[in-house]
């Protein structure tokens, strides 16, 4: 973290500053990564008018004065209400900086005396010292109070021990009779041999769980029930096993923070949950789907009680002195295993309550899908009826894998290495001609000598080596400067340096400077600097293919073979997130030089179905906007990117009706006949670019660096567009209005999932803008960030219901499929999604039957018999791997 002192030298409040980040920086394995981050920017530092509860001016204010710094600081950490923030900080910034304290500080609130402002007697340097030092010292002994049972939590009352079979049996009899409407028991594992990183299948063992119904039950010693599955030697015990049939009951309904996490845990101890009734963390993203965080201490702390929050089990570990869980289970001290234990049943104990607080609002808030005049249910019966199930979906999907050739993946890792080594040579190679060229005698000797001491990874050695006008030594290596100019680039790293990432080098490079198509650079370095150049775009795809895939795949797969992703509704927009290993991120077919989608390979009996939605994103826009235009181009059937060109230019459109163009190929056509996107190919890929941006809520600004065209070009692009589809630019602003007169501005997708855009507050159309006066713009204080915030929201409020409804068509597809006893019958099942893409895995003898099935499930994929005003083509094909559906 680095805080920009602006040329001056350090003050007081600069040091403080930098101390307080430091600390933080040092301590960070014990916070969650946004939450850390989020500290640091309150604290200020570099990017801190990116902070969202506070605005630039706030801190700019604070930092001018120590004593605010300080002040600031003290509500942020002690979280008392009797402690005021600076004056220029909201109630709002102040609450939530309350809420998102750090743990440790919790332990010793407002007992924790901040600095004073600095005196000239007193330097910043010792007055930081010592604060830090009493940050330490009160943060150990909050540690040791609460391992050696001080603090009301560290008790094990209310928890009834499960180490036994025989108390197993004893407490099930009565667990197994909770089954009456309303029910829910709450469940939570504590694992070992697992890691972030690692796929949750194949890793991880249960060392413990708990299971919570609520306090109107008791098991012997209480409501919370702790199942010991670990001896005092480290060997599992088997007790787990005593509650399969529990745990595989339907009947029984039961909820999780982070569901996939606790089924595969238990999948890897031999147990298929069933019975699912809920996940408080999807629970929370559809009540509000942009909250800062969704872990279960920010969710316990905000909406069910700041005593709610997760209890910190680094406190625990560092007391003892143990870098894994296991080793507080076995530790020796029963305090510290009173602790571990309390540590345990906490968090099954909050999920039940956050449950129970989530299912409230979620049913005090109305399920009203656009197409419906009245509300038909709340979203409570949205979440029990669509995610619920959806969410068990997902985790069936995710312990079926993905199969996975590992011989093709070392074949072309090994293939990758080679060519690595290539560019690598052929880079450094053309480096030293430089030198040779533009340096003489010893300085020469000097950088040919440190070549292969270049770290071309380094942004630092590469920014001297191209912009440099002489030698200079960078991270100790010598480099010498090829004088490039720097308006070249007009991207900035935050700091103000010039950034270069993969664009920034393409840019310099140009699209194929093999075939004479060269960039920026070609002027000062000519056409061998643009080759050369390229060695390092190449060097950059080719390491990003090795680190992300090609390394990594292999430690991935189970030791069945497979690739078991973790799938989840992490984006606003209710799509789904993929990772470890992410397979959406999978390079294009085009740019897979490495054919890593063809590691997706089944065995030969087997078969995958390969099913791909076509223009779905645009399909949702034509049904909700009701577009004439977009819903008669989308019924026909003709190409429609084709047809839009039509719309959008005369000429075109002139071709086609004078018949020397044809949309598509006529059914009377004898002989061959010339169609619009053979003739008007740069027409038809700007009108499909502006057809996509349209449904993304892409800007002017933003068309014309895709296309590579002036901006005012982009613009006439768009308005051609809305003049062709003028009910898309009314339903755009009708969405917009009626977002904004809601308390809390939100929008709604196809099925009625809301997504909230607070900020929509401050959008007000251009025109409008236009016409207020300057006085009163400055009087109602609405600042440049504000507005600019305003037309972010603005853009996000008429793309979400088009890209939240492409997901609520693929959700309900998914649900379909997974409930298919047709498809169950020919022995497919559902195994990966990617996007607006589904792939089936079965056998080979039942494939083409299987096919139709996919085919007329996801064409027709909503239960309740709703369709769109449009058709849903589906592109399904059969293939052995996955790169041959692509190819």
């Amino acid at each position: 973290v680095r805080y920009s002192l602006g040329g001056s030298a350090p003050t007081a409040e600069d040091l403080l500053q930098l101390r307080l980040q430091a600390w933080l920086l040092s301590q960070s394995d014990q916070f969650d990564y946004d939450r850390l981050e989020y500290r640091l920017l309150l604290l200020g530092g570099e990017g801190k008018e990116e902070v969202g509860t506070l605005s630039r001016d706030d801190i700019e204010h604070a930092d001018r004065n120590v004593n605010d710094v300080c002040n600031q600081l003290h509500c942020f950490v002690t979280g008392a209400q009797e402690a005021r923030p600076p004056a220029r900080v909201s109630s709002s910034c102040w609450s939530c900086a309350s809420r998102s304290r750090c743990e440790e500080f919790q332990a010793h609130g407002s007992e924790l005396q901040l600095p004073a402002a600095p005196s000239p007697r007193q330097p910043a340097d010792k007055l930081v010292e010592g604060f830090l030092e009493e940050v330490s010292v009160r943060t150990a002994e909050a540690a040791a109070s609460a391992a050696a049972g001080k603090s009301a939590r560290a008790s094990t009352e209310g928890v009834t021990v499960v180490s036994t079979p025989a108390e197993a049996e004893v407490v099930l009899r009565k667990l197994m009779t909770l089954r009456e409407e309303g029910r829910y028991h709450a469940v939570d594992t504590e694992t070992k041999d697992w890691a972030p990183g690692m796929s949750v299948y194949g890793h991880g063992k249960i060392i413990c769980f708990s299971i919570y119904c609520g306090d109107d039950v008791d098991f012997g010693s209480g409501p919370r029930i702790w199942v010991d599955n670990m001896d005092v030697d480290g060997n599992l015990t088997g007790v787990l096993d005593c509650f399969r049939e529990y745990l595989e009951d339907p009947g029984l309904k039961k909820v999780f923070h982070n569901y996939s996490f606790d089924r595969a845990m238990f999948y890897n101890a031999g147990i298929t949950v069933a019975g699912f009734g809920g996940d408080t963390m999807q629970m929370a993203r559809l009540e509000h789907s942009d909250r800062l965080g969704y872990s279960l201490a920010a969710l316990g702390s905000e909406l069910v009680g700041i005593d709610w929050g997760k209890q910190s089990l680094g406190d625990l570990m560092k007391v003892e002195r143990v870098s894994r869980p296991e080793e507080l289970h076995l530790s020796a001290n029963e305090k510290t295993r009173e602790a571990w234990v309390e540590y345990s049943t906490f968090d099954t104990v909050a999920t039940w309550k956050l449950h129970e607080r989530l299912s409230q609002l979620l049913s005090e808030r109305p399920w009203q899908p656009p197409d419906e005049k009245e509300p038909i249910g709340s979203l409570l019966d949205f979440y029990n009826q669509c995610w619920c199930p959806f969410g068990d979906v997902l985790a069936h999907m995710e312990g079926r894998g993905v199969p996975c050739d590992l011989e093709h993946v070392e074949v072309q890792r090994q293939l990758a290495q080679e060519h690595l080594k290539v560019h690598n040579a052929a880079f450094r190679g053309w480096v030293k001609s430089e030198y040779e060229k533009r340096y003489a005698g010893t300085e020469a000797a000097d950088l040919v000598e440190g070549i292969d001491k270049l770290n071309i990874n380094s942004a630092a050695q590469l920014r001297q080596l191209l912009f440099g006008d002489c030698a200079q030594k960078v991270s100790r290596v010598l480099v010498g400067g090829l004088g490039l100019d720097p308006r070249l680039m007009t991207s900035r790293t935050p700091g103000g340096l010039i950034a270069l990432g993969a664009s920034e080098f393409a840019s310099l490079v140009g699209k194929d400077p093999a075939n004479g198509k060269f960039g920026s650079a070609f002027k000062h370095l000519g056409e061998e600097g643009c080759k050369g150049l390229a060695h390092k775009v190449e060097i950059s795809k080719i390491e990003k293919s090795l680190s992300s895939f090609l390394n990594k795949l292999p430690t991935w797969v189970s030791t069945t073979g497979r690739l078991h992703s973790s799938f989840n509704i992490h984006t606003s927009t209710g799509r789904l997130s993929c990772r470890n290993p992410n397979l959406q991120q999978l390079p294009a077919l085009d740019r897979d030089q490495y054919k890593v989608r063809g590691a997706v390979k089944c065995s030969e009996s087997q078969r995958m179905i390969v099913a791909d939605y076509g223009q779905l994103d645009i399909r949702v826009l034509a049904h909700i906007s009701k577009c004439k235009n977009m819903i008669e181009a989308l019924r026909s059937g003709v190409d429609f990117h084709s047809n839009t060109a039509v719309n959008m230019y005369s000429h075109v459109r002139e071709a086609v009706e004078s018949g020397e163009v044809f949309l598509e190929v006529p059914a009377d056509s004898e002989g061959q006949v010339e169609l619009v996107k053979d003739r008007f190919g740069t027409e038809r890929r700007h009108a499909k670019a502006v057809n996509f941006g349209i449904a993304y809520g892409l800007t002017p600004v933003g068309l014309a660096s895709q296309l590579g065209c002036e901006q005012r070009e982009a613009e006439q692009m768009i308005y051609k567009w809305y003049q062709a589809h003028p009910e898309v630019k009314m339903w755009q602003a009708r969405i917009v209005e009626e977002a904004k007169k809601q308390e809390c501005p939100y929008v709604v997708s196809l099925r009625g999932r809301p997504r909230m855009i607070e900020n929509l507050r401050f959008y007000e159309p251009e025109g409008q803008a236009q016409r207020r006066s300057w006085r009163s713009r400055v009087e109602e204080r609405t600042s440049w960030k504000e507005r600019s915030m305003g037309w972010g929201a603005q853009r996000q409020a008429i793309n979400a219901p088009v890209q939240g409804g492409s997901a609520d068509v693929v959700v309900e597809a998914m649900l379909k499929a997974h409930a298919s006893q047709e498809l169950r019958d020919l022995g497919f099942v559902m195994i990966l999604q990617v996007h607006d893409e589904l792939v089936f895995e079965g056998p080979a003898d039942t494939a083409e039957q299987a096919l139709a099935v996919v085919r007329e499930i996801m064409e027709h994929p909503f239960s309740d018999g709703f369709e769109l005003e449009v058709p849903l083509p589906v592109d399904a094909q059969i293939t052995k791997t996955w790169a041959e559906a692509k190819g």
